[in-house]
């Protein structure tokens, strides 16, 4: 029997799946559907930790443009007020395409792991540089530092790749050390905060209307400028133990290499294995390390470092992987800002011998 009661109840049937619908079909889809290629920007630190759809858009989107992606250590996440050598190159008007970066205290490439695992159809074809900093060997970083692995990737993602990590056998070295057990919850937080995404991110980029500033290309990364950044060096710098003054009145020894553990090295074969199994497009560049600093201090420590040096190139060139060696920098006064950074010059040269490695290949 047709009552007033049962049209009011379907009829909140109706509207209910029609809310639904919309809600949950029709504007993510219109969302998804936007083009956002003058909308590319670097995701917050959250949406890389937890690989969420932000982090995986914005590496579709730099792949999509041919650009680049810098990983790095500490060296790579100094902004240094634009000036860090991925900062140069990106503003480089010379240069058609831009560089981002991923750049951090003791971000080393193992962070990078579950990600790959997670989605390696993202990173097929993405080009990267990896910044290779040969101070992680030292004492202290030659080795799984839990604090920072958890500063930069969630538990549950470790927890969601932990089968296609033991098939290749990284899993028990780079990741067992923090992994959780898994669970429905992970799984579903991660469905929570990619849907979340599109109505907190997604939706409120397309109905701002703040006009966004349009990224300029300013500068050209040349001998000219080479000249001009080393001369503002020369009077922030101690030229002599090629440091800041600052950093040279604590008086602190050199970094002592830990030849015990072959932690950093296996890391490195285990990030070109992820390289070569997925078609990952990655230039390594093998930084320097402030010899300068360590001959002046305890030049007994230096040769170890050489040796560190030399078997980074040896993992290299024994899977046959582009590199740009740049360990000769650490030679050069004025390069560094303390024992392990590299100063606005050392980051002018870094740039230098990227852009003149890109130019030779075109």
């Amino acid at each position: 029997m047709l009552t007033t009661k049962n049209v009011l109840k379907n009829s909140l049937w109706v509207s209910a799946c029609c809310t639904l619908l919309i809600v949950g079909v029709l504007i993510p889809g219109y969302i998804l559907l936007q083009d956002s290629s003058d909308q590319v920007e670097v995701p917050k630190g959250k949406h890389i930790k937890s690989g969420s759809r932000l982090l995986y858009s914005f590496l579709e989107q730099v792949k999509a443009d041919e650009d680049y992606l810098v990983l790095g250590t500490s060296e790579t996440g100094i902004y240094m007020d634009g000036l860090n050598f991925w900062g140069l190159l990106d503003k480089d008007s010379t240069l058609a395409h831009r560089f981002y970066s991923f750049g951090g205290a003791g971000r080393c490439s193992y962070v990078y792991f579950p990600l790959i695992l997670d989605n390696p159809e993202v990173f097929k074809d993405l080009n990267l540089i990896l910044y290779i900093n040969p101070t992680y060997w030292r004492k202290g970083l030659n080795n799984f530092r839990e604090d920072y692995y958890n500063r930069y990737i969630a538990n549950g993602l470790v927890g969601a790749v932990k089968s296609p990590a033991k098939d290749i056998g990284i899993y028990e070295e780079f990741m067992a050390p923090v992994a959780p057990m898994v669970s429905v919850p992970v799984y579903g937080a991660r469905i929570v905060d990619n849907f979340r995404s599109l109505y907190y991110h997604d939706l409120n980029q397309i109905l701002s209307e703040k006009e966004q500033d349009k990224f300029q290309k300013n500068l050209v990364v040349d001998s000219v400028g080479l000249r001009n950044v080393y001369q503002q060096m020369t009077e922030t710098l101690d030229m002599e133990l090629n440091s800041t003054h600052e950093y040279a009145q604590k008086n602190n020894g050199f970094t002592v290499i830990d030849q015990e553990s072959e932690f950093q090295s296996n890391m490195l074969r285990a990030f070109i294995q992820l390289v070569e199994k997925y078609d990952i497009n990655c230039l390594f560049y093998v930084g320097p390390v402030n010899e300068v600093y360590g001959m002046q201090k305890n030049p007994d420590y230096v040769p170890a470092h050489h040796e560190v040096m030399k078997e980074i190139k040896q993992i290299l060139d024994e899977h046959q992987q582009p590199y740009l060696d740049g360990t000769a920098q650490g030679k050069i006064p004025g390069t560094f800002s303390d024992v392990q950074h590299i100063s606005e010059y050392g980051a002018y040269l870094t740039a230098m011998q990227i852009k003149e490695y890109y130019e030779k290949a075109q």
